[in-house]
C-alpha cells in the first residue's frame, strides 16, 4: 500500500508528503555478488546527464507511516562473506527528509535473526 498527498508533489514549495507506505508478508532479499554488484542495483548510471546542484532545489520530503509486518529478510553477502535472516521482521516508522539531512524515528522487532559467516 502506498499513500501519497498529490497537492504536494505539484504543490511548490511545500514538502512532499508521503502518508503511507505498507508492506505485509513480504520476502525480501538483498544480494551482494563478490564482485560487489548488488541485485537491487538495476538502474543503468547515466554518465552524459549533468545535473546543475546551483539551481536544483534541495528535496524536501516528509513521510508519516512506513510498516512492514511480518516479513522475512534476507540479506546474503557474498563479498565478505556473510548470510543474515531475519523472520517475523516488524517495522514502524515516520520521519523527513529536508536538504542534507534524513530522519527516522523507527520501531523494529524480529522474531528470529540468524548470523552465519560461510
Amino acid at each position: 500500500q502506498f499513500t501519497i498527498d498529490i497537492k504536494s508533489v505539484i504543490g511548490g514549495d511545500q514538502p512532499i508528503s508521503i502518508k503511507k507506505i505498507a508492506l505485509e508478508n513480504p520476502l525480501i532479499q538483498i544480494i551482494y555478488l563478490p564482485s560487489g554488484n548488488a541485485n537491487f542495483n538495476i538502474v543503468p548510471v547515466d554518465t552524459t546527464t549533468i545535473v546543475d546542484t546551483a539551481t536544483s532545489a534541495p528535496l524536501n520530503l516528509n513521510l508519516e507511516s512506513i510498516a512492514i509486518e511480518n516479513a522475512r529478510i534476507i540479506y546474503n553477502d557474498m563479498s565478505m562473506p556473510l548470510l543474515m535472516a531475519m523472520n517475523g521482521f516488524n517495522f514502524e516508522g515516520s520521519g523527513n527528509y529536508s536538504g542534507d539531512v534524513f530522519t527516522l524515528e523507527s520501531k523494529i522487532a524480529s522474531k528470529t535473526l540468524d548470523f552465519s559467516f560461510i
